[in-house]
């Protein structure tokens, strides 16, 4: 059987790249996608992916227009051409009154959403189960003021609508709507494991490498991580620790690779693209992980889980002991390579692709 997907309209946390990449590898499969947005955290599967960007106005008006007619001329192009459609983020704003909205819901067009992360994340929600989150939130230093409940609601009518095929990690099903959504598909995310081959520690180092590269300081609980460092180095205990923001992914991923110890996150309770490259990578990874996202992790998930109060214990334990970070390693590669595989997790896309054109039928 062969199935064209149009993956759009932004290519968040380079998942959707990912994704397509592994699903051309696939016989009969045609994946492509459009991203009216660019990131320095992005990478994409060129060949298959149409970035739009812009020219200022003030700067040159007439290419300005151009670009605007090449944008929707390709994007209802490739909405005319695809069997199923794979979205990210909202289906909201990108064009004059919704227009490819309404020619989606027209021509009855299978969608598949793939909520990630700011897109439907409720601070209510997470006050009740996260405490750091909370706390970040009311003193002023969280990353992504826009997210609410009435945001997410919006959002998700906006797919119901569609009736759209809702996929999900696991913490992203703490904010959907039961009376919207009664059914959704669980999905993990997506690594491209041929691209990242394992640097395990070496067991013998006497001064490990500690990466952390923050995309966003208050998201990530780096002013926290800072004063931990700051105590372990008082405590004379020998390593080096390198914090990276602002810079492109390729540079992130060049700083994960020397690791002996990545840190990723300890405010948002989950664990992101960062950590699943870090771990494909062989390193042992440091995280905040809540209890209700927790329950729902495969159960040998080797993920360091760091509540606040433990960070600085932990941290040590791994600092001194080269053998523990070396084996721990170890598990994280074979955990991505079990759960997170781009090839692996595509075939099962696949499936959830051919069971949405049925149900249209």
């Amino acid at each position: 059987m062969s199935i064209r997907i149009l993956f759009a309209p932004r290519n968040t946390a380079s998942v959707p790249a990912i994704t397509t990449k592994a699903l051309n590898k696939i016989q009969g499969v045609n994946a492509m996608g459009i991203s009216f947005a660019d990131n320095k955290y992005w990478s994409f599967d060129s060949p298959n992916w149409t970035i739009i960007s812009y020219t200022p106005w003030r700067k040159n008006p007439i290419k300005r227009i151009r670009e605007i007619a090449f944008k929707y001329r390709k994007f209802f192009s490739l909405i005319l051409w695809a069997d199923v459609l794979h979205w990210h983020w909202d289906i909201k704003g990108e064009t004059i009154f919704d227009l490819h909205y309404w020619l989606i819901k027209f021509l009855k067009k299978p969608v598949i959403v793939e909520f990630v992360g700011s897109d439907i994340r409720i601070p209510e929600v997470l006050f009740e189960l996260n405490p750091y989150y909370k706390e970040c939130w009311q003193k002023g230093e969280y990353s992504y003021y826009f997210e609410s409940r009435k945001r997410s609601r919006e959002i998700q009518e906006r797919f119901k609508k569609l009736n759209a095929v809702p996929l999900l990690a696991p913490e992203m099903t703490l904010f959907l709507f039961p009376d919207l959504f009664p059914e959704s598909i669980s999905l993990l995310q997506r690594m491209d494991l041929e691209e990242l081959k394992p640097i395990y520690p070496v067991a013998h180092r006497t001064l490990p490498i500690l990466v952390h590269t923050p995309s966003a300081l208050g998201a990530k609980g780096t002013e926290h991580l800072r004063r931990v460092i700051e105590r372990l180095k008082e405590k004379k205990f020998a390593f080096e620790y390198i914090e990276i923001t602002g810079k492109t992914r390729t540079e992130a991923k060049a700083a994960i690779q020397k690791a002996d110890i990545f840190l990723d996150q300890f405010i948002c309770g989950s664990y992101g693209l960062a950590a699943c490259e870090a771990m494909a990578f062989g390193k042992p990874v440091f995280c905040y992980i809540m209890p209700a996202v927790k329950r729902m992790l495969p159960h040998d998930c080797p993920i360091i889980d760091n509540p606040r109060e433990e960070l600085e214990a932990r941290l040590a334990a791994f600092i001194t002991d080269g053998e523990l970070r070396r084996n721990t390693g170890l598990l994280s590669r074979k955990y991505v390579e079990q759960y997170h595989d781009a090839d692996t997790i595509a075939k099962e896309l696949i499936t959830i692709y051919q069971n949405a054109l049925q149900r249209r039928r």
